[in-house]
């Protein structure tokens, strides 16, 4: 029950002793794979991704379809992915004052932030092709649901977007932008700040969703394996 206006004045505001973080580190396709530092202007990644054809219980028959085995080879480009953010006076004066006066450091949870946002675009980067963050199943005044509500995870307030047609192919409504106010991860629904129908005069079922700037506009792609760069 609420406090006495006689003893209001002796209660004391009780605070967690550690700074929540709730941004989406879970990235375990990224986490098995192998790291190897880059360099050059691109890596060339040679597999194997058939057995022989020569195989069976039967001698004569394996020896008759022997073969090798499917070979092939791709060139991965290295790319960049930026990340900003805004530090000012204030920030600074109590983050050198942190923990005395600040939860936590302003300048670290900024920088951690934007590395693990970076670490989540390799992973995306991964598994979906031309900056592709997610894919519209329905949309209706200021929602979209996605058609797979997994890629909420893609998505953050404050985030702009673009949208186009098929992945690659140019941006709709010449490249306008929306501005993503809330996600629902639970059921893979955005809000947006505007009608998507008002942003994006030509939007339908199947459309393909970008950040803003990630889109290759039906040009070459402007994502391909992003290196961390902080600003």
């Amino acid at each position: 029950m609420p406090a006495s206006t006689e003893t209001a004045a002796l209660l004391k505001r009780i605070y967690d002793s550690a700074f929540g973080n709730m941004l989406y580190s879970n990235r375990p396709l990224l986490g098995k794979l192998q790291k190897i530092k880059g360099g050059g202007s691109v890596f060339e990644q040679a597999c194997v991704y058939g057995e022989s054809a020569g195989a069976s219980r039967t001698s004569a028959t394996a020896i008759a379809n022997s073969g090798r085995s499917k070979k092939t080879k791709f060139l991965v480009p290295f790319g960049e992915s930026y990340h900003a953010a805004t530090i000012s006076s204030l920030d600074q004066s109590l983050a050198a004052n942190q923990p005395r006066a600040s939860f936590g450091d302003a300048l670290a949870v900024e920088i951690d932030a934007s590395v693990n946002q970076a670490a989540n675009e390799c992973e995306l980067g991964l598994i979906r092709a031309k900056g592709v963050r997610g894919k519209v199943a329905s949309f209706s005044t200021t929602f979209i649901t996605l058609d797979f509500r997994g890629d909420g995870k893609n998505f953050f307030p404050g985030a702009r977007i673009q949208i186009s047609a098929t992945p690659g192919s140019a941006l709709e409504a010449s490249a306008a932008v929306g501005t993503v106010v809330g996600i629902n991860e639970d059921t893979g629904v955005i809000t947006l700040a505007a009608n998507a129908s008002t942003t994006w005069s030509t939007i339908a079922a199947g459309d393909v969703i970008y950040l803003e700037g990630d889109a290759a506009n039906a040009a070459v792609s402007a994502v391909s394996a992003p290196a961390i760069v902080l600003a």
